[in-house]
């Protein structure tokens, strides 16, 4: 980006040098005598040409300046699943858990804060992570953490988030929290009968 406004500033400089010598030469021509009206009126229509090039220029640039700030933030793409852990040549473990997988799909890094959710307007929850936080997340990188309480997967439940460091909230598609609330609720009704 600092790349791009450095060339953006020599060109503008570029174009005030050339606008200036048109301008010195236009001066000159009208001083000299009318002689040449035809003369005079080729450098008006010349500057007139480079005066929209240049300010064409500059609005590209420009707009091209405000894109690639804004698109060059960190973005993360948060898919939450219920699963279990499978180690093989290990006896089969029949404990479910709140998979949080969390990809940063942007092009600069992100500090990832917090994994959680809110069960109503008033209460937030933060899952306990294994892994300290914040964790920093390079464009691409994946990070997957996981907890065996699955008490948060209640009707009261709102959504299911991350946060980065600079404190935007990721949340989970509300298609997929549901998903996971009647999951939860078929296996429970299910180990009651």
């Amino acid at each position: 980006m600092a790349r791009i406004k450095r060339i953006s500033f020599f060109v503008m400089i570029f174009l005030l040098i050339l606008v200036g010598m048109v301008y010195a030469q236009e001066q000159e021509v009208q001083k000299e005598s009318l002689k040449g009206l035809k003369g005079v009126m080729k450098m008006n229509v010349i500057t007139i040409i480079l005066a929209f090039w240049g300010a064409i220029l500059s609005s590209v640039l420009l707009g091209w300046n405000f894109y690639r700030d804004i698109t060059e933030r960190g973005k993360l793409g948060v898919h939450c699943y219920i699963g279990n852990i499978i180690i093989p040549g290990s006896p089969t473990d029949d404990t479910e858990y709140l998979v949080y997988s969390v990809t940063n799909i942007g092009r600069k890094p992100i500090y990832l804060d917090f994994l959680g959710g809110s069960s109503s307007k008033d209460k937030d929850f933060l899952i306990n992570p294994r892994t300290l936080l914040p964790k920093k997340l390079d464009a691409g990188e994946h990070f997957m953490e996981y907890t065996p309480d699955l008490s948060v997967l209640d009707d009261d439940l709102l959504f299911l988030c991350v946060r980065d460091t600079l404190g935007k909230v990721y949340k989970v598609k509300k298609s997929v929290v549901k998903d996971l609330i009647k999951k939860r609720k078929e296996k429970r009704e299910t180990k009651i009968i």
